[in-house]
């Protein structure tokens, strides 16, 4: 019978930026400064608008509110997120093309444009936060223009919630094919979360023998989901997207027989000056993050890091 090995989970991926808050008021500066160019309202103006229309919150709770109080908004019955279509217009100038920009911030070197391309910079995520599997980080400006290599998604769709279509924290960089999967579906966590979800996904792997499996075809990777994070799943498609990695756990655990314990020894005695402590060679052996603030910096950090906490777990000489 196959044994199973499971490491800790996290969610499909938090997004970590110490700068969050402040990437929201330069969101929202772009956004107030859009709304007097083209309707000539200043902040207090736009306020009493909303008012009148029934939303009794202001721009900058609306365009700045994190997931709780987005959540707030929704469930809110007395706020129609229906009745107002100008944050959705805006959208389609903020985020059409690299050349196209909303409100202007001002650089030490003259004007800035800021648009979708702006945002997804200034976050520095290099991996789509709901799979961790494809790389969503931008291409390199160059003479010809730049162009975003991954595409927003709305936590809240846009279609059934336009009130929130330039919120900056709905507006999520992912790869091309969650957006396209997700749709105008919904999802139960948000990678902006702000409460811990440590223990909310689990990736192990079942294999009869951690010394005698010789092909990745005798591994199968084993998925265990809290009940609060499955729809992300279950939308997503991404339980069996992850079945196919085996392969992945084949080759660090291959890396484990050769670089076993006493092999990182000799390691540390032969090559002390390249290797600061054990720690160092795995990182070199691995390419993993250990810190998850950092899970959005390589593909399938979050799997890996939980097959190599589930090998380490395991009583073998492997270690």
């Amino acid at each position: 019978m196959a044994a199973e090995t499971q490491g800790v989970g996290r969610n499909m991926i938090k997004i970590h930026n110490e700068k969050l808050d402040d990437l929201a008021q330069i969101h929202y500066e772009a956004i107030k400064n859009q709304i007097y160019r083209d309707k000539k309202q200043s902040e207090d103006e736009c306020n009493s608008f909303f008012l009148k229309q029934g939303i009794p919150y202001t721009l900058n709770e609306i365009i700045t509110a994190k997931v709780p109080k987005l959540q707030m908004i929704v469930d809110n019955p007395e706020c129609d997120c229906k009745i107002l279509n100008l944050f959705k217009e805006m959208y389609s100038k903020f985020a059409h093309n690299s050349n196209s920009h909303i409100g202007m911030t001002r650089r030490r070197k003259g004007v800035k444009t800021y648009n979708a391309l702006t945002l997804v910079e200034s976050l520095g995520i290099k991996v789509c936060p709901l799979c961790n599997r494809n790389y969503i980080n931008n291409t390199s400006r160059t003479k010809y223009g730049s162009k975003r290599t991954c595409q927003l998604d709305h936590f809240y769709s846009q279609s059934d919630y336009p009130l929130l279509a330039m919120s900056f924290y709905n507006l999520i960089p992912v790869c091309s094919s969650c957006n396209h999967t997700k749709s105008n579906s919904s999802i139960t966590v948000s990678p902006y979360s702000t409460d811990e979800i440590d223990h909310l996904i689990t990736f192990g792997f079942n294999i009869n023998s951690l010394k005698s499996a010789d092909s990745d075809e005798q591994i199968e990777v084993v998925v265990k989901l809290h009940s609060s994070i499955k729809d992300n799943f279950d939308v997503l498609g991404l339980k069996s997207l992850y079945l196919n990695h085996n392969d992945i756990v084949f080759e660090i655990l291959e890396k484990y027989r050769y670089y076993n314990r006493t092999k990182r020894n000799e390691l540390l005695r032969d090559f002390g000056g390249l290797y600061s402590n054990e720690e160092s060679i795995k990182k070199a052996l691995f390419g993993n993050y250990a810190d998850i603030a950092n899970f959005h910096r390589k593909s399938l950090s979050k799997l890996t890091k939980d097959i190599i906490t589930s090998i380490e777990e395991q009583p073998s000489d492997l270690l």
